[in-house]
Formats: structure tokens, sequence, C-alpha cells
């Protein structure tokens, strides 16, 4: 240009039109148009000039390509035009075929989808048509049971009706592996009855494992409708916490120590699991004792002892922690509760909850308080309600706020109706933190939400990795829906002055159920998670989560007394039918995401994972979706609760089972770190040792000389 520019001004002349620098790609086109051209021109000159026959013109078309594909490949010219249009070329075929690739892959979802809704309705009438009018009844009343024990009996009575009594009986089966479990119960009981501590620690090591011989799958407590697997499975469960209470017993009991120096002829009376009681050590000290078998014993009780607590450190960090996580779903978010009633009232409430958009509020409320005031808030039915107001906007207030706006509801409401769940309703305790929530009530919280952006990763607010983040802020950033809420900045608070103020960086957060509803992986990595409980109220998910074989509390009504765990929902052809389906539309779903034709965040919407180890999902009414948005009222509030505990109260069986192993080897494992830190706090000679199993020793002889009494009094 500045060239052009200098030549006007020399002559005096405005530049030629061929002068002016043609853009790249039409200087592109034109050059490989002539080319073309010139080509087409030489094969008629010389075809016109040779005046040849047909024979001949063959032969001059080939002459005239290599100098073709020359001029519009291999030149250096054509290279350096290629360069730049070919990306041009892939951006424009990509905004240009995107739309008619998406338009295509949706209609045929769209087909897959009025097939798969049309095999569902089927299915289900099949259901209706063969049950009984006792079954029909028992079902009913398992609906509206007020209670665990209650729903229990009507559960056990469904079982009878149906003969599970002989699948449970029935230990054959290829779903776990049988032989092992049934020969680790004998050996431990072998263990037990020889007084083999090194038996028993043999056995239980090959149990250290979550999924121990399969007995963890899902088909074993999906034949029933309490959810309780085969006979031999409970035997298994409850043989390993007996073995687990009696090796603890076994290195600690103080009337062990003294039964085997009896036998072995010495005197440890007062040794106490490789500690010694100074109120019998007067009588230590006037018997005729053999040094030696009590060293012996305190040798064997020390090994006990380390390799007990060895192996129940193991096994604990093997088995990780139990997580709570709570999905999204708007107003249906009140299910959450019913199903946190259910697991408290059974003592199967996680120390670990996260939450999701609406779930977040559950966990929040959780994790805020103590055990007196979740008894106290978490059944009173009208407080509850009284609080859950996050839609009181009227129609017209969320549309004049939508156009002023461009959203349906004020933030800064929401802010304030959900410090009554964070438990910051109290100006002693404002703006708590989840650092002050997890010193508060020992419980560790977790919120999911996703930074702004089509490609932006999940972040998981918690005590460790979020400490002074305001907990009501994380509650309105979980749930900012885009149109429904604005996307907002994490308030943090000054642990010293207790300032809030925005977040260093001022990153903008939007819902975590866009990316990860069901946050398994990232609880995996924060809090070692191996066992996740997921409670899923999404409205769009819920239908979806369809199991052939049936689950727990709900299994196949086609299955035979003696197979319960093989049988198929509506059959073998109907199933496989179902599961094409659903996995050919969740495939399709994924390649779009993949190539990238989603707008926006749509794409992760519904291809993330939204289940857990254990999925608790409610029974969805038609009603139920036009509710989305609005309030829990009398009538609703009930029910809500009353459909969240009640399903929540089939899986409690393998919950039972999960929890039984794990708390009680972290309960040994810290009763053995306990017992192991009082004995290196005295005598004050412990300390000079590096040892534990020297400072053992070193008691021994403290505590068996004759000089006794002279040292009692240091």
């Amino acid at each position: 240009m500045a060239a052009a520019a200098a030549a006007a001004g020399s002559n005096g002349k405005a530049p030629a039109a061929s002068a002016v620098k043609k853009p790249a790609y039409m200087r592109g086109f034109l050059y490989y148009a002539t080319t073309a051209s010139n080509s087409a021109v030489a094969v008629a000159v010389m075809a016109a000039l040779y005046r040849v026959r047909a024979g001949w013109l063959p032969w001059t078309v080939c002459a005239c390509v290599p100098h073709a594909i020359y001029s519009c490949i291999l030149s250096p010219r054509s290279r350096s035009l290629a360069v730049t249009m070919v990306p041009r070329f892939n951006r424009f075929s990509y905004h240009v075929m995107r739309w008619p690739l998406l338009a295509l892959v949706y209609s045929i979802v769209g087909l897959e989808l009025v097939l798969y809704v049309a095999l569902r309705v089927v299915v289900r009438a099949m259901e209706m048509a063969i049950a009984t009018p006792a079954h029909r009844e028992l079902r009913r009343a398992l609906a509206y049971a007020p209670d665990y024990a209650s729903w229990l009996d009507c559960a056990r009575a469904l079982d009878a009706s149906k003969g599970v009594a002989l699948w449970q009986a029935d230990l054959r089966s290829t779903r776990y592996n049988w032989p092992f479990v049934k020969g680790t119960i004998a050996r431990l009981r072998e263990g037990r009855a020889n007084r083999d501590w090194r038996a028993v620690v043999i056995a239980l090591r090959l149990c250290s494992r979550p999924n121990v011989a399969g007995i963890m799958a899902p088909q074993l407590f999906s034949a029933t409708h309490t959810g309780e697997p085969k006979t031999v499975v409970t035997d298994f469960v409850e043989e390993i916490a007996a073995s687990i209470q009696w090796l603890t017993k076994f290195a600690l009991d103080e009337q062990v120590v003294r039964r085997e120096s009896d036998e072995n002829g010495g005197d440890a009376a007062g040794v106490v699991g490789g500690f010694l009681d100074p109120s019998s050590s007067s009588s230590t000290s006037s018997s005729s004792s053999s040094p030696l078998s009590t060293e012996v014993i305190i040798e064997d009780r020390f090994s006990c002892f380390q390799t007990s607590r060895e192996l129940f450190a193991a096994a604990r960090e093997s088995y990780g922690r139990t997580v709570l996580s709570l999905s999204g779903g708007g107003a249906l978010g009140t299910y959450h509760f019913g199903v946190v009633r259910a697991l408290w009232s059974e003592d199967l409430l996680p120390d670990t909850v996260c939450g999701t958009s609406a779930g977040a509020i559950v966990a929040a409320f959780i994790c805020t308080r103590n055990d007196v005031e979740i008894e106290r808030d978490l059944m009173d039915d009208d407080a509850l309600r009284t609080h859950l107001v996050c839609f009181d906007q009227s129609p017209l207030e969320c549309v004049v706020h939508l156009f002023r706006n461009g959203v349906l509801y004020d933030k800064d409401r929401w802010l304030e109706t959900s410090r009554w769940f964070a438990n910051d309703s109290d100006a002693s305790i404002r703006n708590i933190t989840f650092l002050e929530a997890f010193q508060r009530s020992g419980r560790r919280l977790a919120i999911t939400v996703c930074a702004k952006g089509k490609r932006a990763p999940p972040v998981l607010l918690t005590h460790l990795t979020s400490p002074h983040v305001v907990i009501a802020s994380a509650l309105v950033a979980t749930a900012g829906v885009p149109g429904l809420i604005k996307p907002s900045v994490l308030l943090e608070k000054d642990p010293e002055t207790g300032e809030v103020s925005p977040q260093a960086g001022g990153e903008i957060y939007i819902d975590g159920s866009i990316v990860h509803d069901i946050p398994t992986v990232g609880l995996k990595e924060a809090f070692n998670a191996r066992f996740v409980v997921a409670s899923q109220v999404n409205p769009h998910i819920v239908p979806m989560l369809y199991h052939t074989h049936g689950s727990a509390g709900d299994p196949s009504r086609w299955s035979s007394p003696r197979r319960s765990e093989d049988a198929w929902r509506g059959g073998f052809v109907v199933a496989a039918a179902e599961l094409f389906l659903r996995n050919d539309m969740r495939a399709k779903l994924e390649f779009l995401r993949e190539v990238d034709a989603t707008p926006g965040w749509t794409g992760r919407l519904l291809t993330q994972n939204f289940e857990g180890s254990v999925t608790i999902t409610p029974a969805l009414r038609v009603r139920d979706y036009f509710e989305l948005f609005k309030n829990p009222d009398v009538q609703s509030m009930p029910r809500f609760l009353r459909e969240g505990y009640v399903r929540a109260s089939p899986p409690i069986k393998k919950l039972q089972r999960a929890a039984r192993r794990s708390r009680r080897r972290s309960m040994r494992h810290n009763e053995l770190r306990t017992r192991e830190e009082a004995a290196v706090a005295t005598p004050r000679e412990c300390f000079a040792t590096s040892s534990i199993k020297h400072a053992y020793k070193r008691r021994v002889r403290w505590f068996s000389g004759d000089d006794y009494a002279s040292r009692a009094s240091l």
C-alpha cells in the first residue's frame, strides 16, 4: 500500500486497479482458474494444429496433465497458497457443515428416543399385567411406608411370596467367587478357635479390598425387595467384623495375656496387651515369675499389636471414604431431605457430603450443623418448608427481571435465602466458611461449581482447597443456571478480621451440574472416596437410569426362585433392544461433543456420569416436571420427604455391609493407635528411646524390679 501511494504521488495519478493487492483467497482462485484454462486451451490448440485423429487425442491430453498437476499442486507458488487456503477452508467447512450434522444426529436421536419411550411403556404394561393383586397391595404398602421397619416388613413379605429364600440359601452363583468366600469364613473361624492371630491376620489381609470376591456386585443385591444378598455373603461380612473385633481384643485384652502367661509358667499379671498395669505391679514384684516367659509373651503381643495396626491402616486406605453426593434438580432437590432422613435414622449418613446446585443446599444443611441441630431441623417439616422459598418471585416479577437483567431470578435474594441452610442466619456465625463448618460439625462439605466457558473444567470447593470461601456464596454460584441466575463470583472471609470480599482473580462460576453433577473422580482425588452414594433427582436423567436386571429393592418380575440375579426385565429380546437404543443415543451425543458440534455447554450436559456406587432415584410423576421452579407447599412437602425416604430404603442393606467393614477397621485402627500413644507417653524413660518395642520392654523391667517402690515415687 505504501508503494502504491508513493507511485501515485510521483506521477500525480491514482494507482491502476491491477496494482491494488487482492485478498489471498481471490488470488488463489484466479491462479488456479488461469492454470486450468491454460491447460484446456493447450489441449484445444494441439488438437487443431495437428488435426489428429481420435486416437491421438488421449496422448495430447496426457501430455498436458503433468503440466497442470505441476502448476496447480507442485509449484512453490501453489504450495504457499495452499498453506493459506487450507486453514480457511477448514474453518469454513466447520461453520457450514456443523449445523446440518447437528440436525441430522439430533433427528436420529429423537427417533430413537421415541422408540425407547415406547419400549419402556411396553415393559411397564407387561409388569403390571403379570402382577397379582396381593403383590400390588404389598407394593402400595411399600410406597407409603412411614418408616424403615414398616418398609422392611412389607419387602420381606414380598420376598417370601416369591420364594427368594431358596436363592439366598444357595451359595452358588457366577456373580461372585463363592468358593473363596466359603473358605475364608472357615479359616477365620478356625483361627479364632485356635487363638492363632497370625492365621486370622493372613485371612483378613486377603479381605482388604472393597469388592473382595465380588460380594458387592449389584446383581447380588437386586434379586430381593429387601436388598439383602445371599446368606453366605451376609455371614462373610459378619465374620470379618467379628474377626477384626477379636484381633483387637486379643492384642489389648489383659485377661488374654494373663492366661497365656499362666500357661507358659510365667506371671504377667500386670501386662495388658504389651503394656504393664501399675495397679497390679505389686503382685508382679512379689511373685517368683520367669522373666524369659514374660519377655516372650510381650514380644508376641507386641508383634500382634504392630501387625494388626498395619493391617487396619492398609485396609482403611484401601476402602477409602464413603461419600454422599446430591445432584441438582431444581425444586425436586427436596427429595434429598427424605434420603438424608433415611440414612440419618439408620446411622448411615457419611461424614463427607457433596452437593451440586439444589443438592448443595442439602449438603450445606448437613455439614454446617452438629448432631443436635440436625436432629432438631431435619425432622421439622414446617421449618424446611418455611425456608425453601427460592422460587418466591411471581411470574410477572420474573419477566420484568428477565428484561432488565437477562435472568429470571435475583441472585441477591437467593443469597439471603441460602443463609439459613448454611447455618448462617445467626449473627454469631455470620458468613460461615468451609473450614469453619468442618471445625463446627466434623463433616466434610464439597460443592461443585464450573468456571464460565465452553471447555472450563469443574471446580470442587472443600475445606482443603477453599477454606475461607463463604458457603452461602458457593450455594448461589453452583445454582447459576444460564438464564436463571447470573454467574457470580465467590466471596472469601479474612480469617483474622472477618471482612468479606470477592475472591482473588474474580473468576465467574456457573452451575456445577453442567459438567459434573456427580463428581466421582473429583471426590476420589480430594477425599479418597471409593464408595459414592448418589442421590439423583435431575428430571432429564432419572428416566434413563434403568437397570435391565432390576435394582436393589426393585428386582425383575421375570425372576425365578433359584435364578433371581439373571432375570431380564421384559425378557432378553426387549432388554437387549432397550440397551441398544440407550447406548446408541449416548454414543451419538458423545460423538457430537467430540466434534464440538453442540452449542455452548450443552455437549457436556447429557454425556457425563450421573451414577455412583449406589444410586438412589425417586419415582417421578408427570406433575413433577411442572413443579421444577415451584416452592414446596403443605401438600407436596410430605410427599417429597416420604418418597425420598422410601427410595433410600432399598440400598440400606448394601450400605450397611459396606459401612460395617470400613467402620470396624477404622475404629480398631484408631483404638490401637490411641493405646500406642498412651504407652509411649508413660513412663518418662520411654521418651528416651526411638523404638516403641524397646519402650515396652523397658516398662517390663521398670515394674518388675525389686526397687519398684523407690522408683514408683518418680
